[in-house]
């Protein structure tokens, strides 16, 4: 039953902008499991949901780039830069990140700085660039805070989504681009962890649950980002935080 409870978490957290790896930590603690490798399989589940989510665009993004079109190739390229920080940082302080995983006073700091970043997206005026005119030195930038996200309490989804809107982005395109270079993070996590993966009945259920919460959050995220309400995260966060700090 708890890995159905931390299924559910992990699908609506893992892209609502409150950070999937700090709650699954403090739960993970509550509960007395720590299990990293059903963690990996629960981000493995909402990569299907995300999958899913963006197929209509992911399919005529693919057939665009069999194609050689220039803009479908640039798209390839901010994605793959956006992705290399946080691979290069994920493999170099595996170690040193997953031991952060136990500290929930450092959890709850990283809680309310992704609390302070989505209440200052609200304010950002509509930007006007679609992905395809990101630019290399923007795609890098995003990628940047996408490490960032590595430590549990900072929200990957909040961070680049955040990023994408400071840098320009349409609200859509900034979602869109979010989602999309989840796609190559998660795989990378869940390729990083596979080998020492288990799996039993209660991990399947957790798997389907995660799955269906995530694409679930997924249209949440989307439509609250569209009409500036993610300040409504920020206050959960601080409330996580708070509460952390407290018990």
């Amino acid at each position: 039953m708890i890995k159905i409870f931390l299924g559910i978490i992990q699908g609506l957290t893992e892209f609502l902008p409150v950070s999937s790896s700090g709650h699954l930590a403090i739960f993970g603690t509550i509960f007395q499991d720590m299990n990293v490798s059903f963690f990996t399989l629960l981000h493995l589940a909402t990569l299907l949901a995300v999958v899913w989510f963006l197929r209509k665009y992911l399919f005529k993004l693919i057939v665009s780039f069999l194609k050689l079109d220039r803009n479908a190739w640039k798209i390839f390229i901010y994605v793959v830069i956006s992705t290399i920080p946080a691979g290069f940082f994920g493999l170099m302080f595996n170690d040193k990140i997953e031991s952060t995983f136990g500290q929930n006073k450092l959890i709850a700091l990283f809680l309310m700085l992704t609390g302070v970043v989505l209440l200052l997206s609200d304010f950002k005026k509509e930007g006007v660039l679609d992905i395809q005119r990101l630019g290399i030195f923007n795609a890098l930038l995003i990628g940047i805070f996408q490490s960032f996200a590595l430590f549990p309490g900072i929200s990957r989804s909040g961070v680049t989504l955040v990023a994408g809107l400071m840098l320009g982005l349409k609200r859509e395109e900034a979602v869109k681009y979010s989602f999309l270079i989840s796609i190559p993070a998660i795989l990378g996590a869940f390729l990083l962890e596979s080998k020492n993966m288990t799996i039993d009945i209660w991990g399947i259920l957790g798997f389907v649950t995660a799955v269906l919460s995530g694409f679930v959050a997924l249209h949440f995220l989307r439509f609250l980002t569209i009409k500036r309400k993610l300040r409504y995260f920020a206050y959960y966060c601080w409330l996580i935080a708070l509460l952390i700090l407290i018990f």
